[in-house]
């Protein structure tokens, strides 16, 4: 696969009303509850899966787990650090092992200002995080809950 490469989500008129996700691809969920999530995560990792692609659920928070353990899914745990820097290099440590075209699926990132107290640790994690997927060719869903962050910026 190649950069900007189509990817199926699992759900075949969403991919066509938004052309699919690509390669390079930064998928963030604002959702109301993280069971509103989970249908599109579990789409999309099944889909992955079934056509052997490699497959990451990032797996971080309190909360109960966004996909069930599955054959053909790489759950790995990371330990929320209350110390950004640790984390964040952390997580991009464990991008630049996975290689290219790896997809992800990662925890709640809302869960991250409860360890950090601020909406900007979490939007710099973000911002410092989605290029590394960007550039190593791969593509990931992050779900964050909605009303929570009333001064985050994603760009």
């Amino acid at each position: 696969m190649g950069a900007f490469e189509k990817v199926n989500s699992g759900i075949p008129s969403m991919d066509r009303a938004l052309d699919y996700i690509r390669l390079g691809d930064n998928v963030v969920w604002q959702v109301s509850s993280l069971d509103e999530f989970r249908p599109f995560a579990s789409s999309f990792a099944k889909q992955s899966i079934g056509e052997g692609k490699e497959v990451i659920y990032v797996r971080f928070a309190e909360h109960p787990p966004i996909l069930p353990e599955q054959e053909g899914l790489r759950i790995i745990h990371v330990k929320l650090s209350h110390r950004f820097e640790t984390f964040t290099v952390n997580i991009h440590n464990l991008i630049e092992r996975e290689g290219k075209e790896a997809l992800y699926v990662f925890d709640c990132l809302s869960e991250l200002r409860t360890a950090w107290a601020m909406d900007l640790m979490m939007s710099s994690f973000f911002k410092l995080t989605a290029p590394l997927v960007r550039d190593r060719g791969g593509a990931a869903y992050y779900p964050i809950l909605q009303g929570v962050h009333p001064t985050t910026r994603w760009r």
